[in-house]
């Protein structure tokens, strides 16, 4: 080969319409390559770069899995020190990667540049063909000027060329480039892309043709790229066996149900006990009735008291009346007595005074009187003359006493004068000791001024800490009432849980609604699909017998060797006559009988010389003509198919249906879950709730508390304080008292002084009276002498005196009497001449005083035969009315002991409206009331035995959680004890089992249908994955086996295996899903058998036990590769069994045989044609090349190779010839057609009449 340098030129294609979709070019616009544009030619045919060792053709190989959406960043090595492919391929913002491809719509390209401030891979589509938008003379020149991709982008946007949005992902260019519809149809802008610039248009979807095209480059995870790109060629609708995950729930739902069949057989006890509550309650409602006659008989019993009390009281007003009457008539009686005896006594008094007067009148001797009053006058001269005889006497007298009364009188004024001084110093003294008592005063009262203004300084000092400390302990006080109170965000917190609690509850209502309205449908539903399926078996039964008679009619006619064959080729013989009516039909199909014929016998009318009349025998269908049997085939056939065109529309809606009513059974257990979770939430809320209130209640008492604690605290310093201000006062007191002592003593020892001074003076004085008595004394001894001097006898003075005053004393007496005996004559007049009439008078009042008390004696006994007649009668009611009040008592007493009974259960509500016989007498009702009280005690007994047995079955069944829920309940009653407890216990028992567990138990039954059906929808999925592993590998070895064109490596096999194969699972969830359809779970009121829990149970466990993670197919599935090299097996487990087991040419044609078998499954149009690198094709032999190149061939793949030189053998394989080299860039090969012959080969060329080719290099 001749290589000629000429000038680098374009190929000015622009006129070429492609044939095939594709890669067409690639241009590299100031890349890796020396030269600001290099032109990569790679349409229509292989292309080949050759060049030297680091020249960049590896480089170059790489931009192809880039095209088709490989990640740029894993096609750079590493370990060969590159930079990232942006920096590597792209190092300047006016950088530019252009692949120019071929699209259903017409030529595209998409352009890779350098983002212009983030340093990264930006991508963007250009409708139209590379040379006649992007890379014109005129835009090249603007990019060169401008050195800016995005400027370039601006000004082909303005000249009216479609330009993308920028595309800042490889993902995205992916979806767009390939059509990948998962991300197409989350984004609509790329959709709308997708439609124009997609490879192979918008209607194809092309898969991992980034990773077919590494494949021959990339020397790891070959296997488990493989294994991917089988998983999403053919196992993507298999995603389904992905979603499911065991987990604690399954093991969870079997412990609830055996708990739910454990309370099955336990429901006996549990009914019992109900049984036994609801007989407790008949007693309380038997003792309620009879408490209400209790009442009502009490209420009788104290109206017939009321009653008695009322007679009673009548009896009592009724004697008081008679009393009252008959007191009156004795009072009247007693009045007249009274004014009888009045009068009686008047008249014996008016009697016994004038006796009396009479009486006293003589014993005064009146009379006497009466004679001496007559002899007045003398007595009078008598006196007078006595009277004259003294005065003479008393005239001598006279002159001696008045000089002693001279000298008496000088000594009573000596007295006088000296008892004068002392009286005045007296009161002197007295006065010095009043004003010592008014200097007293004073001082107390200045001490008592002093006192109070320091007790005001006191207290006036004390007074802001003593209202301080009130305001405070006012203001303790008022915090304490504060903090019992709930704070604003607590009072908000309390409104949103009780709102929250107020929104569950109308959640749950509407859920309640709409699950109602689901099980409507699902039953309208299932009569639907009971009605379709039963339809469905019968069309299917119908066609399972017109296949049976298609099958035995297909025999009949097509079979050679059967009696009715053997018939049939004798036509002459009239068999259907005679044979064909007796025969049995099944005779003839058989073929081991041996027929012939034995025309000897004497007609045909007998058989076995049995004659028969044959034609009241009808032909069977079997024995029809050939023409017949035929026509009933074509019949039979069309009936079958139009039979299974029906069970297959049937099938259809039978399947739609059971879908639909799958579906509604998931919703109708999503929405009972959903109900259970609102219901959980709210009995969460609740207890949350309940918690809040705890925690505030705990929170207002620690808050009270620490107020409290200020409180004390204050009210101990407040005392500390009052106590030490009263010690201060009592301090001021006792200074005031001792100082008031102080004052007291000393004007009292002044007092004391005067005192002494008082009492000399008053001695003094009774010593002068003492002296003036003495001289008085002699002086009446110097008198006493002075008259005996004279000769006066003072005896004769005294008794002329003596007798002067006797007669002066009669007459005075004599003269008294006048008034009184004046009085005596009136008295004679007026009274005593009365004496008679008086006494005649009280004789008639004596006898009116007889009849008056013998009146008085009979109404005093009428009156005491009234009194006993009302106490008999007053007797006779009181033992009445104590009688009642007895019974009563006992009454009350039964009432007290029924209210306490029903206090105990005051917050149940109990019927009170049942009827009881009425007892007929008090000791019935006492002995049935007292009968219910004894046998409600042996009742209550007997339930709380119940209750105890009750609540052990519950507390350990822990897997429903059935003691919690009971006591979440039982604690919203608040604190019960004794038989209300019980009884609400019992009452809650009920409901869990009447309401709470079968709704629990259709919440466990639905979780275990769904799980159930979804671990069955698993196993069939698994079961299916497990058919569609094999389908899938056997169809991969059929396709790779019938495209390998390679001899020396033969029955390849690609085997995709599931990891549990040989963990034993496959038979159990055989087993399951044959358990499942057996087992009827279409009965809501039936728990799932046991023995479907038992395979539900191993099923789930096998799956557990052989620990796949489900979360992707690629766990799921294991890769297995063998192949047979000259006869020689070889198993690929891993890459490294891959690259060993054969030499390096043939592990990469096997690498190659296997992936492009794919190639057609990944792109379905074979119009687009893919591009594949492939370096070093030199090390396979020139045979095993050509079968390559047939196969690329076939596959529509160019290949695009890359190798330091280049055979003239290989070089005719490829359409584009390229070199390339750092300094020059890219190099294209042209081929001539040289006018003359080559002499090398002018034989060749003579035979086969074409001109020598001569390569050039542009």
């Amino acid at each position: 080969m001749i290589h000629k340098s000429v000038v680098s030129t374009m190929l000015n294609n622009e006129n070429q319409t492609p044939k095939n979709n594709g890669l067409l070019t690639i241009y590299l616009y100031d890349s890796y390559l020396k030269g600001s544009l290099t032109k990569l030619e790679v349409f229509g045919g292989h292309t080949n770069l050759t060049g030297q060792n680091g020249a960049g053709k590896t480089s170059a190989l790489n931009l192809i899995p880039v095209f088709y959406g490989a990640r740029p960043d894993r096609m750079m090595d590493r370990s060969a020190n590159k930079l990232n492919f942006t920096d590597y391929y792209l190092p300047h913002d006016r950088s530019l990667l252009i692949y120019e491809y071929a699209t259903p719509l017409g030529i595209n390209c998409a352009v890779f540049y350098r983002h212009p401030t983030q340093e990264r891979l930006c991508t963007r589509f250009i409708q139209g063909a590379a040379e006649k938008t992007l890379l014109t003379q005129e835009n090249l020149q603007f990019h060169a000027e401008n050195n800016s991709a995005k400027e370039l982008f601006s000004h082909l946007y303005k000249q009216g060329v479609n330009v993308s949005l920028q595309i800042e992902h490889t993902k995205d260019y992916k979806a767009v480039i390939t059509n990948e519809r998962f991300r197409l149809k989350a984004n609509p802008k790329l959709r709308e892309l997708a439609v124009l610039f997609s490879l192979a248009g918008q209607k194809l979807e092309i898969k991992h043709v980034g990773d077919l095209t590494q494949i021959t480059s990339n020397k790891l995870n070959l296997l488990d790229s493989f294994k991917q790109m089988l998983i999403d060629l053919y196992l993507d609708s298999e995603r389904s066996v992905t979603k499911f995950k065991i987990s604690h729930d399954f093991a969870e739902v079997t412990n609830e149900l055996r708990v739910l069949y454990r309370l099955q057989k336990e429901k006996p006890k549990i009914q019992a006990g109900i049984e036994r509550r609801t007989v407790l309650l008949n007693t309380y409602e038997e003792l309620s009735a009879y408490q209400s006659h209790v009442q009502t008989w009490k209420i009788n019993n104290e109206d017939q008291i009321h009653l008695f009390e009322t007679n009673l009281a009548d009896l009592k007003q009724k004697l008081q009346r008679d009393v009252a009457e008959l007191n009156q008539k004795i009072a009247v009686n007693s009045t007249e007595l009274a004014s009888i005896e009045g009068k009686l006594t008047a008249s014996q008094a008016h009697l016994k005074r004038i006796v009396d007067t009479e009486t006293f009148y003589k014993q005064n001797n009146i009379l006497k009187k009466q004679q001496e009053f007559h002899h007045l006058a003398t007595h009078e001269q008598n006196m007078l003359d006595a009277k004259n005889y003294l005065s003479e006497l008393e005239q001598n007298y006279q002159d001696v006493k008045n000089k002693f009364s001279q000298l008496e009188l000088e000594i009573l004024k000596q007295k006088d004068r000296d008892v004068g001084r002392n009286t005045e110093t007296l009161e002197q003294l007295a006065n010095e000791k009043e004003q010592l008592s008014i200097k007293q005063k004073q001082r107390m009262d200045e001490l008592l001024q002093a006192k109070h203004a320091e007790e005001l300084d006191f207290n006036q000092s004390h007074e802001k800490q003593r209202s301080e400390f009130e305001a405070k302990i006012t203001r303790c006080t008022t915090r304490i009432e504060t903090v019992m109170r709930m704070e604003a965000n607590e009072e908000q917190e309390d409104s949103a849980y009780r709102v929250d609690i107020d929104l569950k509850n109308i959640k749950i209502q509407n859920k309640d609604k709409e699950i109602k309205q689901y099980y409507q449908n699902q039953s309208v539903l299932r009569d639907e699909y009971e009605h379709l399926r039963e339809e469905l078996r019968l069309e299917k039964q119908r066609l399972q017998q017109l296949e049976a008679e298609k099958k035995s009619l297909i025999e009949l006619i097509e079979s050679n060797d059967t009696i009715l064959h053997f018939l049939n080729q004798n036509p002459d013989v009239n068999w259907r006559e005679h044979i064909a009516k007796v025969i049995h039909p099944k005779l003839l199909a058989r073929k081991d009988l041996s027929p012939y014929w034995d025309l000897e016998l004497d007609g045909f009318g007998s058989f076995y010389g049995l004659n028969l009349d044959l034609d009241q025998l009808s032909l069977p269908q079997e024995a029809d003509s050939l023409d017949i049997q035929t026509a009933r085939l074509a019949e039979v056939s069309l009936n079958i198919d139009e039979l299974h065109k029906t069970v297959q529309s049937l099938e259809i809606a039978f399947n739609k249906l059971h879908k639909k009513r799958h579906d509604a059974e998931l919703h109708t257990i999503q929405f009972n879950t959903e109900l259970n979770a609102l219901k959980s939430e709210l009995e969460s809320l609740h207890i949350e709730y309940q918690s809040f209130k705890d925690r505030l209640q705990l929170a207002i008492q620690e808050r009270k508390q620490v107020a409290e604690d200020f409180l004390r605290t204050t009210q101990r310093q407040y005392d500390e304080f009052k106590r030490t201000v009263e010690q201060e006062r009592q301090a001021i007191n006792v200074r005031f008292l001792q100082e008031r002592q102080r004052i007291e003593d000393a004007i009292q020892d002044e007092k004391n002084i005067l005192t002494e001074q008082q009492i000399a003076l008053k001695q003094q004085n009774l010593n002068i009276q003492e002296d003036c008595q003495r001289k008085l004394e002699d002086l009446s001894v110097m008198y006493e002498s002075e008259l005996q001097q004279r000769g006066f006898d003072v005896q004769v003075q005294r008794n002329a005196k003596q007798r002067f005053e006797q007669l002066r004393d009669e007459y005075e007496r004599i003269k008294n009497y006048r008034d009184e005996l004046q009085k005596y004559a009136q008295w004679l007049e007026n009274e005593y001449r009365l004496k008679d009439y008086l006494s005649e008078q009280i004789s008639a009042y004596e006898k009116e005083l007889y009849r008056v008390n013998l009146q008085k004696q009979k109404l005093k006994d009428k009156l005491e035969s009234v009194n006993q007649l009302a106490q008999h009668d007053s007797q006779k009611i009181s033992a009445t009315i104590r009688s009642v009040e007895a019974e009563n008592k006992k009454l009350t007493a039964l009432a007290s002991m029924l209210d306490q009974l029903f206090g105990d259960v005051e917050a149940i509500e109990i019927n009170t409206t049942v009827d009881v016989a009425k007892p007929v007498n008090f000791e019935m009702l006492c002995r049935y009331t007292e009968d219910l009280i004894s046998r409600r005690a042996q009742q209550y007994k007997e339930l709380k035995q119940s209750v105890y047995v009750i609540m052990s079955i519950i507390r350990q069944d822990t897997d429903l959680e059935l003691y919690k829920l009971w006591k979440s309940r039982i604690d919203r009653y608040g604190a019960l004890t004794g038989v209300a407890y019980d009884l609400q216990s019992m009452f809650e028992i009920e409901e869990m089992l009447y309401h709470d567990i079968p709704s629990r138990e259709a919440l466990i039954r639905a979780q275990f249908c769904l799980k159930a059906y979804s671990l069955r929808d698993y196993a069939e999925a698994v079961l299916s994955f497990n058919a569609k592993l094999n389908k899938v590998s056997k169809d991969l070895n059929y396709k790779t086996n019938s495209t390998n064109p390679f001899p020396a490596l033969t029955e390849i096999e690609t085997k995709l295996v599931s990891v549990l194969d040989g963990l034993d699972v496959y038979e159990q969830l055989k087993s399951y899903v044959r358990e499942l359809q057996e087992s009827n779970l279409e009965d809501s009121t039936l728990l799932p058998s046991e023995r479907l829990i038992e395979s539900y149970e191993r099923t789930y466990t096998a799956l557990e036990s052989a620990k796949v993670d489900t979360n992707d197919i690629q766990t799921l599935v294991r890769l297995r590769i063998g192949y047979k090299e000259n006869g020689r097996t070889v198993v690929v487990n891993n890459d490294s069994d891959l690259a060993q087991g054969s030499s390096t040419g043939l592990s990469r044609l096997i690498i190659i045989i296997i992936f492009t078998a794919l190639t057609r499954d990944m792109c379905p149009d074979l119009n687009t044609a893919i591009h594949m690198p492939l370096d070093e094709i030199g090390q396979f032999d020139t045979q095993n090349t050509t079968r390559l190149f047939q196969l690329m061939q076939d596959q529509n793949i160019h290949l695009i190779c890359a190798q330091p030189g280049l055979t003239a053998e290989l070089s005719k394989r490829f359409k584009h010839k390229h070199d390339i080299d750092r300094n020059f860039g890219i190099r294209r090969f042209v081929v001539q057609k040289s006018l003359l012959a080559n002499p090398l080969l002018a034989h060749e060329s003579t035979q086969n009449n074409e001109p020598t080719p001569v390569a050039e290099v542009e």
